[in-house]
């Protein structure tokens, strides 16, 4: 009996262990979510105007202001507007433009402290932001534009380029499209009106007639011979580019049947 009560104790100790970490788990997540709400922001807004005015509040900011961490913060401030209006002065104005401050502005933009600044706001997230948001907008300008067709039209004045795409123009890869491509283009163009009056004008030429007739006589004699019509084919076109062949070895003497 004494064994089944310290079981039974132990296992209820557990459950209530674990039902505790699941409503501390629960109410760290209620917790965190009510801390990011707007009820709360709004409720702290209105706590810290309430703060502000009142008499705890005000003994507060004066001793703020009195202290020496107040003054130096004050005195911050108080410079700070005191360079930007006098920047936005005339004599401000003139000062910007003058010898004096270009030369310091050049001297200040070699020292260390200038550099790794510049080096540490590289590598922040606002800069790249800003780099990529400029970029985007200055690949649409008209300044841009003109300036890629201007480099493209000058690089293919290059030798750099001429080279390029005399070697891009040999390559088993240009070649095999230029083959595909002649052959779909012309495919598609006898189906065209000046496609079917082209080829029917060739064909009544002499030399369209002669070599269809080459092509007839090799065809006709593989085919008698061996009775493949594939093989015949075949036979026909090299006999046709034969003649074609020798017609511009001999192309300063007349057209031969």
């Amino acid at each position: 009996m004494d064994d089944k009560a310290t079981v039974s104790g132990s296992d209820e100790s557990l459950t209530s262990t674990h039902e505790d970490d699941c409503e501390s788990e629960e109410l760290k997540a209620v917790r965190k979510a009510y801390a990011q709400s707007e009820r709360k922001k709004a409720y702290q807004r209105a706590y810290q105007k309430a703060y502000r005015q009142s008499e705890k509040g005000k003994a507060r900011r004066r001793a703020w202001a009195q202290s020496e961490k107040g003054k130096a913060c004050a005195r911050s401030w108080k410079r700070r507007a005191y360079q930007q209006a006098y920047r936005q002065s005339s004599k401000g104005k003139a000062y910007e433009q003058s010898e004096k401050r270009k030369a310091y502005l050049k001297a200040y933009e070699q020292t260390e402290k200038r550099k790794a600044y510049l080096k540490a706001y590289e590598q922040t997230e606002k800069r790249k932001a800003y780099r990529k948001a400029y970029l985007k907008a200055y690949e649409q300008t008209e300044k841009r534009k003109a300036y890629r067709k201007a480099y493209l039209k000058a690089y293919e004045q290059t030798e750099k380029r001429k080279a390029y795409r005399k070697a891009y123009n040999q390559s088993e890869r240009v070649k095999a499209f230029q083959k595909v491509y002649q052959r779909v283009y012309q495919k598609s163009y006898r189906q065209t009106e000046k496609g079917r009056a082209y080829q029917k004008a060739y064909r009544e030429s002499p030399q369209g007639r002669a070599y269809l007739k080459a092509y007839r006589n090799a065809y006709n004699k593989v085919l008698r011979v061996t009775g493949d019509i594939e093989q015949a084919r075949i036979a026909g076109r090299q006999a046709t580019v034969f003649l074609k062949e020798s017609n511009k070895a001999n192309n300063n003497e007349p057209f031969r049947e």
